[in-house]
């Protein structure tokens, strides 16, 4: 298999089945006790033409597994350059603190949670560092450290 078409479906796993993790935290606080934290992480109704695109569930998952994969590739990229692409911690720090404070999005959605709902705003935040520990894992295990910024010296320092 070519090497490039191999790391594509890495980070399409990775996002993919960090964004489950994330959607399935999430689902269950909408389902039973109408927090709709869920409902924020589909949530196109503020971007022009993915707001318009039918079958609008398709144009939902599309933008939040779309959004997955990119991050978590992204971030890894970033902190290789500064051989911290394998740091668990840095992967809760930014994703949490930075999804953390994206909540506020949900002035711009539709059915989406008030800005005041303090329990979907937690809630959105542990399953923001659900998804990074998820994606970490993922990215320990089936990418591995930035080649191109290490040379074989990297596994043998600590992975927290």
């Amino acid at each position: 298999m070519n090497r490039t078409f191999k790391e594509i479906v890495q980070w399409l796993a990775i996002g993919i089945l960090s964004g489950v993790v994330l959607a399935g935290f999430l689902w269950p606080f909408q389902a039973l006790w109408n927090v709709k934290a869920y409902n924020l992480l589909f949530d196109v109704s503020y971007i022009p033409f993915l707001n318009e695109l039918p079958p609008r569930w398709l144009a939902q998952g599309a933008f939040h597994f779309g959004t997955c994969v990119c991050s978590l590739a992204i971030l890894y990229y970033l902190l290789s350059s500064f051989g911290k692409e394998l740091k668990l911690l840095w992967y809760i720090g930014v994703v949490g603190v930075g999804s953390s404070s994206l909540y506020f999005l949900t002035l711009l959605g539709q059915d989406t949670p008030p800005i005041t709902d303090i329990a979907a705003w937690v809630l959105w935040t542990i399953g923001h560092v659900l998804f990074s520990l998820t994606g970490w894992f993922f990215i320990r295990k089936w990418v591995g450290p930035n080649p191109a910024y290490h040379h074989n010296q990297y596994p043998t320092r600590r992975a927290w």
